[in-house]
Parts: structure tokens; sequence; C-alpha cells
């Protein structure tokens, strides 16, 4: 098969707060499982993420904590950094909407829209605070659902329902600056003409029969309704200029953060390519080749944005090629011990916070929790007595399990080296062969997004292993025909590594240890030498404790 390309992009989170395990379990763990998938394969990918700057929430957390929303984006960036290095999550690059280029690439595709047609100046009535007397952005005000009459929805989406909402038509609306009942004043906009690409989007949905049905269901609803034309600059100073210096009407309004935001991607993209040496322009190789596949792992929040408003952004800018995949995972709610299930809310403190997290416990137990619970079809629940249940039962108990007693029994009783393989048995000849197909059974699961199916397939993988082991009895036949150990240590060495390479996108910290125990070469881990033997009679390393077990926490 020859070399694919991949552009791969996470959701940009707002730098104005910590990650917690929903943030996680939505779009950055199966993207990093992926993009791992895919270079154990060797193909070409590019892994781009990086912070959403110019976001609302930064400006009221500035605002809050008193100091400016650059100190506020520029400290959380660094913070966010750091929890998913923590995880393993490697991006190849992670920027900053207020870092260079992103404001230059911005304007430009602000620019090409409006000279392709698809901007307009309106004039609109708009929320305003007469306390904080500012214009309030949709999400400096919340109030009762116009739709489904939830009581804690913001002026630009419910996420109750998940409709957008406008803001004039919100119950009871109050702003988030002063808690002051806003009044409607006049004031002027640029409005991006979705309604010009309702067609397009609908051929081009329709196109994607694979994707996951509640990306299409959704987008297709929105498009079953019309879609409105969006708003696209708002009154703040904090964000890109309007980059119309001539017209008066620009001064004071900025890019809103849901135009500019996705075109990150985009500049993020350029600026890796220009650090690395290939210069900024290569970072079309990743955008207008139709070569180059494009995946946007999100949260079901972002499925608006990512199906239907940025296509037609790419769209309006005529040589970017469009996403090829837009994997979404639904929410994901907590639940703690002795207390009742609940909903993640970083305000009212309602999570399980990564760098809390990582302090305490080994990255590989969350990211194969989060992935076994995975929220890929409907909102699940991560509960805390359950994670610790599933570490101790399924990776000690299964996987840990059969690596420890395999390496140590190899270093106890053949010497510390890979043992040779005689003549086999049915029963040999049977595990060999489920072996060898795994590579692809877990490869064909990763290809169709199917994060959850996968590592199952490796866990069951891995306890008919332990089956084979219990009904091998190695530790009888050392003394009754050592040489038929030998071939069932070796069998079992060389079904290890194949699942070491399989579960290393899940697991990277315990397959990195099952690879220098079995002292493979970089070359020899990899998806395509998965199920090629390891080499007789070469030194294992020494043996290490994949998983510990955890204790749940008192009561």
């Amino acid at each position: 098969m020859p070399e694919r390309k991949f552009t791969v992009t996470a959701a940009l989170p707002y730098s104005n707060g910590r990650l917690h395990v929903g943030h996680i379990a939505g779009c950055y763990l199966p993207a990093d499982t992926f993009v791992r998938y895919l270079r154990s394969r060797g193909e070409d990918v590019a892994f781009i993420c990086g912070s959403d700057d110019y976001g609302v929430p930064v400006a009221l957390t500035a605002r809050k904590e008193g100091k400016t929303p650059r100190q506020v984006s520029d400290h959380y960036r660094k913070v966010q950094k750091a929890d998913f290095k923590g995880l393993g999550i490697e991006f190849d690059t992670y920027g900053g909407t207020s870092k260079p280029p992103h404001d230059e690439i911005s304007r430009q595709f602000f620019l090409k829209a409006h000279e392709n047609g698809y901007l307009e100046k309106r004039r609109q009535k708009q929320l305003f605070d007469p306390e904080a007397q500012m214009f309030l952005p949709d999400r400096y005000v919340e109030g009762i659902c116009h739709h489904c009459q939830s009581p804690d929805a913001r002026g630009d989406q419910c996420e109750t329902c998940g409709r957008q909402i406008d803001p004039e038509l919100l119950e009871q609306p109050r702003s988030t600056v002063t808690g002051a009942r806003p009044e409607i004043r006049e004031t002027v906009h640029w409005f991006f003409l979705l309604s010009k690409f309702e067609d397009r989007l609908r051929d081009w949905i329709e196109s994607h029969t694979e994707w996951r049905p509640m990306v299409r269901n959704f987008a297709r609803g929105l498009l079953d309704a019309g879609l409105p034309d969006r708003a696209i600059t708002r009154d703040l100073e904090w964000g890109i200029p309007v980059p119309l210096e001539s017209d008066p009407d620009a001064e004071g309004k900025v890019l809103y953060v849901w135009f500019d935001a996705p075109i990150g991607y985009v500049s993020f993209t350029a600026d890796w390519c220009e650090r690395v040496g290939r210069g900024r322009g290569d970072y079309e190789k990743w955008w207008k080749n139709p070569q180059s596949e494009i995946v946007h792992f999100i949260g079901e929040d972002n499925v608006v944005f990512h199906a239907l408003m940025w296509p037609a952004m790419l769209m309006a800018q005529e040589d970017f090629e469009l996403p090829s995949q837009i994997p979404a995972n639904c929410f994901l709610n907590v639940q703690f011990p002795g207390e009742d299930e609940r909903k993640i809310s970083k305000s009212r403190g309602n999570a399980i916070w990564i760098g809390e997290y990582l302090s305490s416990y080994d990255p590989d137990p969350l990211r194969y929790y989060l992935t076994m619970i995975a929220p890929e079809d409907q909102r699940t629940t991560f509960k805390f007595d359950d994670f610790i249940n599933r570490n101790n039962d399924e990776l000690v108990a299964c996987l840990g399990n059969l690596v420890h007693r395999t390496i140590t029994f190899a270093h106890k009783y053949c010497e510390g080296k890979i043992p040779t393989r005689g003549s086999i048995s049915q029963e040999d000849r049977s595990r060999l062969e489920a072996t060898s197909k795994l590579p692809d059974i877990v490869a064909g699961r990763l290809e169709d997004y199917g994060f959850k199916a996968a590592l199952h397939e490796i866990m069951a993988a891995a306890r008919e292993t332990n089956r084979y082991f219990d009904m091998r009895k190695p530790w009888v036949l050392r003394k009754e025909n050592m040489e038929e150990c030998k071939t069932v240590l070796n069998v079992l060495l060389n079904t290890i590594k194949t699942l070491g390479v399989v579960a290393e996108p899940f697991l990277p910290f315990a397959a990195a240890k099952i690879s220098s125990m079995l002292a493979c070469e970089e070359c020899e881990f990899s998806w395509h030498a998965a199920a090629q033997a390891l080499p007789e009679n070469r030194p294992l390393g020494e043996a290490e404790i994949l998983f510990a077990k955890l204790e749940h926490p008192e009561a």
C-alpha cells in the first residue's frame, strides 16, 4: 500500500482554564490514538492543534482575574501543553491564535471571502450592557433557551439541546459581565453568507455516508431547517481587527472567534512548516493537496462549525480541500463515589482535572478507561470506582499479568533469552495464526474510527493468550519437556510483541516497556512488522511492571 498523507487536527481548547477528562475523551485522545496508528504504519501525518486565544471566555477570565487576555492565554496554553505531554498526547505543533502568523492568515481568509462576495455588512440589533457600557458578544449573555427552556443557555448555543441561539430571543437574559438585564441597541457587523453554500454543503455531506450518524444527522437537520447567515465580527478589543481600514464601520470591530479559530488549523500548520525549515508556504501540501486527507477530531458541540461553517469558509477560499472525516464524540458525564451522575462543568467544579489526575496516577490507565467508555455514539459517564476496577481487573490482571509472568518465566528458565521454537502443536499454531491476523483486525477498526472496538479486540486477544498460557502449562513442561516449553515461551513472547505494537496507539507508555523488555529495535516495533518473529536467542530486557494496582479512595 503506498504511503498516505493525513492532516489531523483536534479542536482548539479555549486558553482560559485547565483540561479535564471530558476534553480528553471528546477529541484529543482519539486523535492521538489515530495519529499513533498512522505513524506506526509509516504514513505521512501532520498532527495540528493549539489554543483558541481570542474566545470570549478568555476575555471573561481575564476580567475576573484582573489580568490581560494575553497573560491569561499565555499561562493556560503552557498548562494545557503540560497536561497533553503528561498523557502522551504528542502534537507536531501546539500553537495559539494570538501568535503569528495567525492574524495574517485570518485576514487573508476574510479578504478572500469578501472579494468573492460571501461577506455582507449589515446593521443589526444587539444586546448591550448599560452598566458596563458595552455590546455583549453572544457568550456574554445567558438566559432561558427559547428552544428547550433550559435555564443555563448561552447566547450562542444551548448545551442542553445543542441548537444555535438567537440571543435576542433568550428569555430572562442577563449579562455575565455585570448581571444586568441587557438592552437592545443597533450596531454594524459583517455577515458570512452561509445560506449561499447550502446546496454545496448538502452534496458534500451526502457524499460521506461513512461518517458517524450523529455528525451526518445533525448537519442534515440544520440544512433541512435552512442555514442562517452568520455574523463574523464582534464589538471587542481582544481579537483580530477587521481588515477593512478604509471602512469607518470597521473601527472597533474584531473577527468573531468562530470565524478565526478554525483558521488556526491552517496558520499553525504554516508556522510549523516554517519552524522545521520547509517554509511557510509548505502548508499548502497539507491543505490544498487532493492527496492529503483532512481529519477533524471534535466534540459534539463543535459539529455545527466543523461540518457546516468551516467547510463553507474553505469553499469561499476556492483552492482549499474539504475535510474527509469529522469524527465527533458526545459529551462525557462524571460520577464521583457516593454521588449522583452529573454533567462535567468547569464553572461548577464538576470535573476530573488532568493535572490533578497525573499527580497521583499513571497516564495509560486513563487513556485505557476513556477509550473503553468512549462516547462515540452517545453520552457516557466517567465513574471513578469503575475506573479503578477496570484498571485492576483488565489492565493489571489480564494484559499486565500476561506480560509479567511470561517475561519473568523466560528470564528464570530460558537464560533471559528468546527461546528457540521447535515443532509446534495445534494449540501453538492456532495462537500464532490468531496473532498474525490481529494487526489487520485492529487496523480495520481504527480505519473506521472505531477506537473502542479496536481496544476490545486487543484485550480479547490478551485474554485468549492468557488462556493459552494456562492450557499449555509451561511450568509443567519445563520439568517434562524443556524443548516444548521453549516453543510455548517463543509463541508467548511473539504474541506479546504483536499485542504491544497494536496496543501502542492506546497505551504508549506500556508499549514502550514491552518493546524494551523484548529488546526490540524501532523498525521491529511497527505495524508492518508486528507479526514478524522475534530473533531467537536474543537477550531480553529486564522485566518491568506494566500497570500498578490501584486502591479505591476512602469514603
